[in-house]
């Protein structure tokens, strides 16, 4: 590989002095417009560049054993025998999203992006029972390179914003569909973290842009806050059991230099053997999808999120830290409901009956 040879740590360690102060920086991932949430192609910068070194050395300096089994036990054993039919529609770039539509005799809709590895069908039992008690209707998402979504598993997102373009691109969907319709927006896990990019850059377009109107309300489910937050624990517990430390320190090199061709490389693999044998998790992801993937590096000091938010977590969270949730969430936003649902796991959290009715109630 052409940066192979790179001595990343050290180019990291000059930039930083180079850049003695924040203001120096060229702005951090995400970007929006005008009349949309993202710019076509999300970069890596300076910043996010030394950030995500920061937190990888954290993230890497102790391996924990591959997560257990028994945290997949209760959502693998969900009944599926009754799932909606999947359903298509395009996005931007012509590419075909999946997803299930849970109806209901409701005007609000509840919008569920997946975790990381995982798919949409997780969400089943929750939006089962949202829509039987017509609380809302429901859209369960595979996100690109997920579920029953065409494209290479793991390795179809194109570029860093891609993920945030398709949701965008769905909730303008739900709004052509029914203009009165009032969105709340969810996600588990690395789908928490999607929500949490869409949330902030929308905050920051406040009523400049149309787009601000797409949510109304956010659902955060034991959700990754990006790397380097004091919650995400090493290797996600577990759940990741190889990650690529050099290949990652290269390609961010190499992105730094305008170079994104390889950004299709594996970086991530899973340890999916504990949710055997169900084919549907995916055993690796690409720099571009791990980027996708999330609110980008955890950052201090962001415009709080104004609209109602309901963070969900139990106490027994494998891959997170959760007890630091509460903390984290003082940066995060001004209005957050957070009900205590004793030691449920970070997988459970989507089948337990306490987390699914503090849902429906909250929802109500």
């Amino acid at each position: 590989m052409i940066a192979h040879g790179i001595k990343n740590r050290e180019i990291f360690s000059n930039l930083e002095k180079h850049f003695a102060t924040r203001e120096q920086f060229v702005t951090l991932n995400t970007q929006h417009v005008a009349d949309g949430i993202t710019e076509p192609m999300a970069k890596i910068t300076f910043r996010s560049a030394l950030i995500y070194e920061k937190a990888l050395r954290s993230f890497s300096k102790s391996r924990p054993p591959l997560i257990a089994s028994s945290a997949f036990t209760r959502i693998l054993q969900s009944d599926h025998s009754d799932l909606p039919p999947a359903q298509f529609t395009p996005m931007r770039d012509g590419q075909d999203l999946g997803f299930r539509h849970y109806a209901a005799n409701s005007e609000k809709a509840l919008v569920l992006l997946h975790g990381s590895a995982c798919f949409g069908d997780h969400f089943h039992p929750l939006a089962k029972e949202l829509s039987h008690a017509h609380i809302a209707q429901v859209y369960t998402l595979n996100l690109r390179g997920h579920g029953f979504t065409p494209g290479e598993r793991g390795h179809s997102v194109q570029h860093p914003g891609q993920i945030i373009e398709d949701v965008e691109d769905f909730l303008r969907y739900l709004k052509r569909q029914n203009p009165r319709v009032e969105i709340t927006l969810g996600g588990h896990s690395a789908g928490g973290g999607v929500v949490l990019a869409i949330a902030r850059t929308l905050a920051r377009t406040l009523t400049r842009s149309p787009a601000e109107n797409l949510v109304a309300k956010y659902i955060f489910i034991a959700p990754f806050l990006g790397m380097g937050s004091s919650t995400v624990r090493p290797y996600f517990g577990g759940w990741i059991t190889k990650l690529h430390a050099l290949k990652i320190r290269s390609l961010v090199a190499l992105n730094l230099l305008g170079l994104t061709r390889w950004n299709h490389s594996t970086v991530i693999e899973f340890g999916i053997e504990a949710c055997a044998p169900d084919p549907r998790y995916i055993g690796s992801w690409s720099l571009n999808t791990a980027l996708a993937f999330g609110p980008g590096p955890w950052v201090m000091n962001q415009i709080l999120l104004a609209k109602p938010t309901l963070l969900i977590a139990g106490d027994a969270d494998e891959v997170f830290f959760s007890h630091l949730y509460k903390e984290a969430f003082t940066q995060i936003a001004s209005n957050v409901d957070q009900p205590n649902l004793g030691p449920i796991g970070h997988f459970d959290v989507l089948v337990d009956s306490a987390a699914i009715n503090a849902i429906a109630n909250w929802m109500r």
